[in-house]
C-alpha cells in the first residue's frame, strides 16, 4: 500500500540521516577518514546522502547564528550537531555547504562522476575551529 511505502521510505531516510550525522564529529576529530567514510556511504543513494548532509550543516549554521533563538530541526541528532558546530568554525561550515551544493550539481549534471571520489571530496571537513 502507499502508506507502507511511505513508512519504509521515511525509515530508510532516517536511518541514512543517522549514519551521515554519526560520521561528522569523528571526521572532524580525525578518528575516521573521508576515504573510509565515503566507502561506507557510497552504498546509499548519493543524492540522499548529500541532501541530508546539506540539511545537517545548514541546521548547525542556523544554530550558531541564532543560538538562543533557534531550535535545531534534527532533534534526534541534536547533540551531534552541537558538537559539530563547536568543532568547525562557521566559515568552514559555509565552505562545506558550498562543496555539498557543488557535488549535488555534479550529480544532477550530464557527467557520470565517481561517487566514491565525490563523497571523499565533500567529506574533507576541517578538523577543528581556530
Amino acid at each position: 500500500s502507499p502508506r507502507r511505502v511511505q513508512i519504509e521510505i521515511d525509515e530508510d531516510f532516517l536511518s541514512i540521516r543517522q549514519t551521515v550525522a554519526s560520521v561528522l564529529v569523528p571526521l572532524v576529530r580525525g578518528e575516521t577518514s573521508p576515504l573510509r567514510t565515503a566507502a561506507m556511504l557510497v552504498k546509499e543513494d548519493p543524492s540522499k546522502v548529500l541532501e541530508i548532509l546539506y540539511h545537517l550543516i545548514a541546521d548547525s549554521i542556523k544554530f550558531s547564528l541564532a543560538a538562543d533563538n533557534y531550535e535545531i530541526k534534527n532533534k534526534d541528532v541534536e547533540i551531534i550537531l552541537i558538537e559539530f558546530s563547536a568543532a568547525v568554525d562557521i566559515t568552514n561550515r559555509y565552505r562545506l555547504l558550498d562543496r555539498v551544493l557543488e557535488a549535488r550539481r555534479v550529480l544532477s549534471g550530464t557527467s557520470n562522476p565517481n561517487t566514491q571520489m565525490l563523497l571523499e571530496w565533500v567529506l574533507q571537513i576541517p578538523r577543528a575551529s581556530t
